[in-house]
């Protein structure tokens, strides 16, 4: 397949090996509507380095002044609805909507989706989830943004064309990571895998049982460092109790603060 303007800068694509490539090209040509709203992807550099939960939380501090929607595509996860405590409340998933693409109205969306707090929630049901479709995601991304609201995206690790696609949509993405060694050593590899030749941002969650800063992190990693953050003992008994809440002034809260700052939630 021949991508590009016209006939003298074209690349050919061959399917289905190239397909990340063929989507993330794509999703570089897409004409936006109107003045879409600001989007931010957030990616574990490793297993357990808290990366569904800073993007639960971007999307509870982005609502505060803004509609938003997180969309949950890390397939491995247990849901965005389940952290935020809504998995039971009706509304759609991406099994009522997977093979969309165009058809989809940012308005419609938003009054379909379960919401709490300000967020609506596009996830998987609870029943064995399909493969999304990237055509989808990305019309999803596309319709939310274009009817004003800003987009949070929960992006697994594994590489594919609904990643590549998303990472070359957004506005800003966040990598996040703990403060170990095996850890550097994790998120380095999906740099490798996810986000080669791509400008992300580090945000590190400590403590360290060596000692190692987020700014040596970051260095060893080697990305810019958008913070650091300590972990909160007590979040996982809350979200136990009924759904992630942020705490005003904790540490999770001031990370998910930094990131909506730096991706300027709420301008356009």
């Amino acid at each position: 397949m021949a991508v590009g303007p016209g006939s003298r800068r074209r690349r050919w694509f061959r399917a289905p090996e190239e397909e990340a490539a063929l989507v993330a090209t794509l999703s570089r040509a897409r004409e936006p509507r109107r003045h879409p709203a600001r989007a931010v992807a957030v990616v574990p550099g490793h297993g357990g380095a808290g990366a569904s939960t800073l993007a639960a939380a971007v999307a509870l501090v982005a609502a505060r002044t803004t509609g938003v929607l997180l969309l949950d595509v890390d397939q491995a996860g247990a849901g965005a609805d389940l952290l935020l405590g809504i998995e039971s409340e009706p509304g759609l998933r991406w099994s009522d909507v997977n093979g969309e693409t165009g058809s989809i109205g940012g308005a419609a969306l938003r009054s379909a989706v379960p919401r709490t707090r300000g967020v609506g929630v596009l996830a998987a049901g609870r029943e064995q989830p399909s493969s999304l479709r990237p055509e989808t995601v990305l019309a999803a991304l596309d319709a939310s943004r274009g009817a004003g609201d800003a987009v949070v995206a929960d992006v697994g690790r594994e590489p594919g064309p609904v990643t590549a696609g998303i990472v070359d949509s957004v506005d800003l993405t966040v990598v996040v990571t703990t403060a170990t060694v095996a850890a550097v050593a994790a998120t380095r590899r999906t740099l490798d895998r996810l986000l080669r030749e791509r400008e992300p941002l580090l945000l590190v969650r400590g403590p360290s049982p060596s000692g190692l800063t987020a700014p040596q992190v970051a260095d060893a990693v080697g990305l810019e460092l958008l913070g650091g953050f300590r972990a909160d003992a007590s979040l996982p008994g809350r979200c136990e109790a009924g759904g992630l809440t942020l705490r005003r002034f904790s540490p999770l809260t001031r990370a998910a603060e930094a990131v909506c700052r730096r991706a300027r939630v709420g301008a356009r």
